[in-house]
């Protein structure tokens, strides 16, 4: 009589076990599902919902934001604000950008944006170059037969050298009578009739025919005549005469050879 009684024992336990080992498991596993966002609390979207092992912190997949956010239900800062705080883009953000997209700038306007800047370093460029000559003799009468587009290259190489604006009318007066296409068969250029091989010592790079254009020669002739000026203590009358035969020995004798340098 005992091998029916335990017969009917074994099958028993194993179901006490089972109910008891299980009924803990749904209980822990149902609170893992999300709770369902009341702002997005229509049919289609919540059978779209997924647990947090499928979804990062339980969100919503994208395609349903994406939705949401295209029929009105809910606005684009709401929808963004969910994957603020992702450092990397999530399926959210991508379609919220798809949704959203975020506009690209005009090309006039950005051309627009960066014309103050760009011409404001161009006159700031333009303000650099331009220097007051140094203070001298007044302007010489002859200074009228310079053309008006002439006497301003004049006016701004001698600033920018710092010597006085009437020593250069002088010299380019004495040498050439304001005309940029003189030229002596020694190998005298331009305005200032300078020789190529100076011109060449103060940095000129190009061909002595060059030499012929208003502003490249007062470029460099009104540079060689610096030194000059400087040599001649700042004297006028001296500085012609140097500037016409050559200082580089007084230069020298003075220790101002560097005034020669390019």
């Amino acid at each position: 009589m005992a091998s029916p009684v335990m017969a009917q024992i074994v099958p028993f336990k194993p179901q006490i076990i089972a109910a008891t080992v299980q009924a803990p498991v749904q209980a822990y596993a149902q609170p893992l599902l999300p709770p369902q966002p009341a702002a997005i609390a229509q049919p289609a979207v919540s059978a779209r919902i997924v647990p947090a092992s499928a979804q990062k912190s339980g969100r919503l997949v994208s395609p349903p934001i994406a939705h949401a956010v295209a029929a009105g239900q809910v606005s684009p800062a709401a929808a963004q604000a969910i994957a603020l705080d992702e450092k990397q883009p999530t399926p959210d953000m991508t379609a919220l950008q798809a949704v959203v997209p975020i506009p690209r700038p005009d090309t006039s306007v950005l051309a627009y944006a960066a014309q103050p800047k760009a011409v404001a370093a161009i006159s700031a460029l333009d303000k650099k170059m331009d220097f007051p000559p140094a203070p001298g003799e007044p302007v010489p009468a002859t200074a009228s037969a310079a053309p008006p587009e002439l006497s301003k290259l004049i006016k701004r190489y001698a600033g920018l050298y710092g010597v006085p604006e009437s020593l250069v009318h002088r010299v380019v007066h004495r040498e050439s009578k304001y005309d940029p296409k003189a030229y002596h068969k020694n190998g005298y250029w331009g305005l200032m009739q300078i020789k190529y091989a100076t011109a060449k010592s103060m940095g000129y790079e190009g061909k002595p025919e060059g030499l012929l254009d208003a502003e490249t020669n007062l470029k460099y002739a009104i540079k060689y005549l610096r030194g000059a000026w400087l040599v001649a203590d700042n004297k006028n009358d001296n500085a012609i005469k140097l500037y016409a035969r050559g200082y580089y020995y007084d230069a020298k004798r003075k220790d101002m050879l560097d005034v020669l340098e390019k």
